[in-house]
Order: structure tokens, then C-alpha cells, then sequence
């Protein structure tokens, strides 16, 4: 607690020194969240020099004993190759692991490499399954990505409807992509179409994630939106 308190100033001065200090003693005694906060430091070089191989060493048995947000972290280094050798294959398992768990950038993340068949085969049915969990627990990227699977009938019936709402939830939240793909929709969309709009609109987004996890990739890059 007091090392999550140090990293996010609440209560506190901001200090991720004192926040690794923290985070180590909890991870010397097997703590899979005080593993893989204290290896996220490592990563970014927040309160500690940085240091990929330390970061993997403490990312990765947070990641076996079941912390989902370790394991999407893991997968992105496998995915870039950051620290270890770039392994689309490790990447998709370990984002499938954190997806089975819940983690809502792993789930994006897996759905981007059905899209894109790094690391698994091309299957655009598993893409909008997957999709679609992250972007109902509110991940903006994901949202988008489900834009654009409706609007071009990849996984799920084609619908400018569905396309529409799910582009202006992430369009609202600051996503500039999905700001333009509504105004190309709305060029072929009827007034029928635009006011079911509405109705989908009316479900609520959820709070972001504040836990540190794995950046969300989206289908227009193969890099991780930062």
C-alpha cells in the first residue's frame, strides 16, 4: 500500500524511490503485485536505474503466480522484443493468459493479433470477441478497434450502427482515429441509422484502470499506442 501511495503521491510527496523501496520488501516475500510494480520501475526507470533484465526478473513470477497485469506486461516485451527476443508466440500466450483473467489490455492486445495473425492465425471472430470484453470494461483503444471491426463486417455482422456508437464512446474519450471514421460513416449513414445511435449511447463507460499493464495496441499500428 504505501509503496502504491509513493508512486501516485496520494497522501504522500510523489517518490518512486521510496516507492521501490517499498515495492522490493514486498516483493523479497512473494507478493505477485509488489513484483510486478517493483519490475515496472525497472522497466521505466522510475526510482531505480533501469534495467530490462531486472524488470523481466521480477515480471515473471508475478506472471506465473497468476497476476494478470504482470502477464500483459510480460507479452508486450515479447511482442516489441524489449529485454528478450521479440516472440509473437510468447506474446500471444501470455496476453491470452492475462485476457482469461480479465486484463482489459490484454484482451485489445490479443484481439489485435487475431486481426493481425502475429503469433496466432488471422480469426476475426476471436478478434471481436476479445474486443469486445476490453471495450465494454471501458478501454478506449478497444472501443475503436470495435468500430472498425462492425464498420467492415470483420467477426460480426456488418453494422454502421454499432460501428458508429462504439467509434464515438472512444471518440469522446480523445481517440482522434475514431473522430475521423465517424465522419466518413456518417457520409453513408441514413437519419434512421444515426438516431439507433442514441439508444447504444446510452450505456455508461466505465472508470479507467489505474493499475500500471501493457499498452493497448490498435489495428492501424503494430506499435503500442504510448
Amino acid at each position: 500500500m504505501l509503496g502504491y501511495l509513493y508512486s501516485l503521491g496520494f497522501g504522500v510527496p510523489r517518490d518512486f524511490v521510496r516507492a521501490a523501496e517499498f515495492f522490493r520488501a514486498s516483493a523479497l516475500q512473494g507478493y505477485p503485485l509488489a513484483e510486478n510494480n517493483l519490475a515496472s520501475l525497472y522497466e521505466h526507470g522510475q526510482g531505480v536505474s533501469k534495467d530490462l533484465r531486472e524488470a523481466i526478473r521480477w515480471y515473471l513470477p508475478a506472471a506465473v503466480q497468476g497476476d494478470p497485469v504482470a502477464q500483459a506486461n510480460l507479452a508486450g516485451l515479447y511482442y516489441t522484443g524489449t529485454g528478450l527476443p521479440q516472440d509473437f508466440t510468447q506474446a500471444a500466450r501470455w496476453f491470452r493468459v492475462a485476457a482469461e483473467n480479465g486484463q482489459r489490455n490484454a484482451q485489445n492486445n490479443l484481439a489485435v493479433l487475431y486481426c493481425l495473425g502475429k503469433g496466432v492465425q488471422v480469426d476475426h471472430g476471436k478478434a471481436a470477441y476479445w474486443a469486445r470484453l476490453a471495450a465494454d470494461q471501458g478501454l478506449v483503444p478497444a472501443q475503436s478497434n470495435l468500430g472498425f471491426l462492425y464498420e467492415h463486417g470483420w467477426g460480426v455482422p456488418l453494422d454502421y450502427v454499432s460501428a458508429f456508437a462504439w467509434y464515438s464512446r472512444a471518440s469522446r474519450a480523445g481517440d482522434h482515429a475514431a473522430a475521423e471514421s465517424l465522419t466518413a460513416l456518417r457520409q453513408v449513414m441514413t437519419r434512421k441509422q444515426l438516431d439507433q445511435v442514441a439508444v447504444l449511447l446510452a450505456v455508461q463507460t466505465p472508470a479507467p484502470d489505474l493499475t500500471a499493464s501493457a499498452p493497448a495496441l490498435a489495428f492501424g499500428s503494430a506499435e503500442p499506442i504510448k
